[in-house]
C-alpha cells in the first residue's frame, strides 16, 4: 500500500503547475490553476494524514510485523520466514503463546526467523 500511496502523490504532484506554466495564461486562468494546486496540494496533505493514521502499511497485505505483535492466542496462521541467506517464503506456521516461539512448516522449531503473520482466508464459497 504504501507504494500505492507514493505512486497517486507523484500522480497529484504532477498535475501541479509550476509558476513558469501559469505565466503562459491569463490572469484568470492563473487564479483558477492557483485554487486547483491549492486543492491537489490538501489533498496531497489527506492522502499522508490518513496513511499515517491507519498505518497504510499493513493495510493491503494483511501482514502484522512480530515486532509489533504476536497473535492473542495458539494459533495457525500464514508466515514470513526470513533465513539466514536472506532468502524470504510463506509458509504456514504455529504460534505458540505457552513457550512463545513459533513452529513452522512441517513441525520446523524456529523462534527468530519469523518477520511477520496473517490470518489464513476465508474459506472459497460457491460463486466467488
Amino acid at each position: 500500500m504504501q507504494k500505492f500511496i507514493k505512486k497517486l502523490i507523484e500522480r497529484l504532484e504532477g498535475q501541479i503547475f509550476s509558476f513558469e506554466e501559469r505565466l503562459n495564461y491569463d490572469l484568470k486562468t492563473q487564479k483558477q490553476l492557483i485554487i486547483q494546486n491549492n486543492s491537489i496540494k490538501r489533498a496531497i496533505s489527506i492522502v499522508n494524514e490518513l496513511a499515517e493514521e491507519y498505518k497504510v502499511s499493513e493495510m493491503p497485505t494483511g501482514w502484522i510485523s512480530v515486532s509489533e505483535r504476536f497473535p492473542k492466542e495458539d494459533f495457525y496462521c500464514i508466515v514470513t520466514v526470513e533465513y539466514t541467506n536472506g532468502n524470504k517464503e510463506v509458509n504456514f506456521g504455529w504460534f505458540d503463546r505457552a513457550s512463545v516461539c513459533w513452529y513452522v512448516g512441517a513441525g520446523e522449531f524456529r523462534t527468530t526467523n519469523v518477520l511477520a503473520w496473517k490470518p489464513f482466508p476465508a474459506p472459497y464459497t460457491e460463486g466467488e
